[in-house]
């Protein structure tokens, strides 16, 4: 049989240096993993570290190691499913996920190429599936890492992911500095003098210093960004 590989690409409208930062920062690599494969990812991504993929309680699901590296333009790392080594993808240095970047007036394409399947009983079946799995986390790398410039370029600081917990009342509070969240997954409740409104994914709400105001998380866990820009900037 041929080599069978998932390739899927996204347009981003950022530079390299941050989709980078994105796929390999702990913070933001963390999320893009997890939506993947409901894993966290460990790795400082040198070249011939090893990637770690780890369930909650830290017991390791899936290993390999970095095998090619070029920062901001090639990533390449194996990926061995330790439960059942029959699963094992590290085949050849083709094989494995390769994350390749190439940027063009400060727009980057990243191309995602991952396999081989060939090697598995059931390889048209795991393709399409990691296929489907890739076309649902690109668009969510692209929208983190939009948001992130745009934030950035506003002036915000601090940015991080943080899960948005469900059923779950925050009581009222206020932040001392300007703070923003962007929803990426699930949906925030916000109630501010009374008034209640829904926010989903790629809805902003910003909260000028010394707003009040509750949260809640809806049924599904989610996620969004956060940052604060100091009140001097404001």
């Amino acid at each position: 049989m041929p080599k069978l590989f998932a390739d899927n690409t996204a347009d981003i409208d950022a530079p390299a240096s941050l989709v980078w930062d994105v796929l390999t920062k702990n913070d933001y690599g963390n999320r893009w993993a997890f939506d993947f494969a409901q894993l966290h990812i460990e790795s400082d991504w040198e070249f011939g570290s090893l990637v770690l993929w780890k369930k909650d309680d830290g017991t390791v699901a899936v290993e390999g190691k970095v095998i090619a590296l070029e920062p901001q333009k090639l990533l390449r790392f194996t990926v061995i499913d330790t439960s059942n080594p029959q699963r094992e993808l590290a085949r050849s240095n083709d094989d494995g996920i390769t994350f390749e970047l190439s940027e063009q007036n400060g727009m980057t394409t990243l191309h995602v190429l991952h396999g081989d399947f060939s090697v598995l009983e059931d390889a048209e079946q795991a393709l399409q599936g990691t296929m489907e799995s890739w076309g649902k986390v690109l668009p969510q790398i692209k929208a983190l890492t939009e948001w992130i410039l745009k934030l950035e370029q506003e002036g915000f600081t601090d940015l991080r992911v943080c899960p948005i917990p469900p059923n779950k009342d925050l009581p009222e509070h206020t932040h001392d500095d300007h703070t923003v969240h962007v929803v990426l997954d699930g949906k925030l409740i916000i109630t501010d003098h009374g008034n209640t409104e829904t926010f989903q994914p790629g809805d902003r709400v910003d909260f000028p210093a010394g707003t009040t105001h509750k949260a809640r998380g809806s049924i599904d866990f989610g996620k969004m960004i956060i940052g604060i820009k100091a009140t001097s900037q404001t």
